[in-house]
């Protein structure tokens, strides 16, 4: 298959694309409702090709992944981002640093020691709870706002994740733990 016939295959149409961002291992453009990702990591496209199959629901669906000999692309859902999801963001990170915390260390929060001063902050640190938790289950730790945006349904999900080049013989899956080697050769 050829890049123009994933794209044709996927609905894209290369002269309707919006740019919404180049990082250091790729650019991002969305079409109608997703998101078409070229990417030059390895491990962000392992990520998109296990996350396929659905398994981390805290994480932007994917829907279809391609390659050849120069680039990785997977398509995956366009989340609304928002300037809100950053200021609760700062909000949960300045209350769990006061018990020196860093937001991967969430999990370790003593919330006995603290009332949230509004229910959105309360429902974002328990939304964070369960994005954190399935960072840590892939081996990912850079978890940051500009990487977050809502669903159709308001429910904030991570997206654009790309692991540790350290990590990516294994990827952790599932509530159990268990371990997986991350690259198949399939």
């Amino acid at each position: 298959m050829t890049l123009e016939e994933f794209l044709s295959e996927n609905n894209i149409k290369p002269k309707e694309l919006i740019q919404l961002g180049e990082g250091e291992n790729g650019i991002a453009w969305k079409s109608n409702h997703n998101v078409l990702k070229q990417t030059t990591s390895e491990t962000e496209y392992a990520f998109a090709k296990k996350q396929l199959k659905g398994k981390w629901p805290n994480f932007a669906p994917i829907y279809s992944i391609y390659k050849n000999e120069e680039y990785y692309f997977y398509i995956s859902k366009y989340l609304e981002t928002s300037s809100e999801i950053e200021d609760l963001y700062f909000n949960v990170e300045t209350i769990i640093s006061c018990q020196g915390l860093c937001m991967m260390e969430i999990h370790a929060f003593d919330m006995e020691e603290y009332i949230f001063e509004s229910e959105e902050t309360e429902a974002f640190y328990n939304r964070l709870l369960e994005i954190v938790r399935d960072y840590k289950r892939i081996g990912a730790s850079d978890i940051k706002p500009d990487n977050m945006g809502y669903n159709e349904n308001g429910v904030v999900l991570a997206f654009d994740i790309d692991l540790n080049p350290n990590d990516k013989q294994r990827l952790r899956m599932g509530p159990d733990f268990h371990r997986e080697i991350f690259f198949d050769n399939k």
